[in-house]
């Protein structure tokens, strides 16, 4: 067998004659490359010339001990020496894929996949690198893990924004009103009965004008108290 130039010798077992190298049949040649090499002791048919000098081996031949894999009407299998297979089922209008090893895919351009459903199932770990990701979905899109971390220098919500847990921040710096209960356009907030603890100082710049820190409905910066009688304690914040 040479397979790198697609020859090899065939024994021919009624005369108990070895051929000289002959060419094997392939599908394409010239411009696309068709390169599966039969394997040593495969039982093939050839044409020969009268003397059995020069022809081409035709193909490859089933026998009592070799049999079709998988056989069925309207089903195209591939099935290779580790058990690996590819399978087409015209019936039921299905691919298969079993490869006992990685599956590579390899494009210069862009890759498409449209499907009406799709689930990927991983046993160990995924990974995902691009220069960009876009995720779209018409509906909603959930993620669900033990934990989701996030390693960005930035990280921006366009739109609400909903806790139900605890939000924890190491620091805190906001340009806007920062309120306790609700969630107000540039400030930050924790709703859904979670408490938002900070373990740094919170930051409002600008609070000699709009800024301010709001807690239900007293102000930081505008709060009152009522005056101590006897050198008591000031009350409570007035709204």
């Amino acid at each position: 067998m040479d397979a790198a130039k697609g020859l090899a010798k065939v024994h021919f077992q009624d005369d108990d004659v070895p051929s000289g190298w002959l060419p094997m049949s392939v599908q394409k040649s010239l411009k696309d490359k068709w390169s599966f090499p039969f394997d040593v002791n495969e039982h093939v048919w050839c044409v020969m010339d009268e003397h059995c000098e020069y022809g081409v081996i035709g193909g490859a031949i089933y026998n009592e001990k070799d049999q079709p894999a998988g056989a069925g009407d309207g089903k195209l299998v591939i099935q290779f020496a580790d058990n690996s297979a590819i399978t087409y089922d015209r019936n039921s209008k299905t691919l298969s894929l079993q490869i006992k090893g990685d599956i590579q895919i390899v494009a210069d351009e862009k890759v498409s996949v449209q499907c009406k459903e799709a689930e990927v199932i991983v046993t160990n770990t995924a990974k995902v690198k691009a220069n960009e990701v876009n995720v779209e979905a018409q509906g909603n899109a959930t993620v669900k893990a033990a934990a989701v971390k996030l390693d960005a220098p930035n990280a921006q919500a366009t739109g609400n924004l909903s806790v139900t847990g605890t939000i924890t921040a190491a620091a805190v710096t906001a340009s806007g009103a920062v309120t306790a209960g609700t969630v107000a356009t540039g400030g930050l907030g924790a709703s859904g009965g979670g408490p938002l603890n900070v373990t740094s100082p919170i930051s409002v710049s600008n609070i000699s004008a709009s800024g301010d820190v709001v807690a239900g409905t007293v102000s930081l910066k505008n709060h009152k108290h009522t005056a101590p009688s006897g050198g008591g304690a000031t009350t409570p914040p007035i709204p």
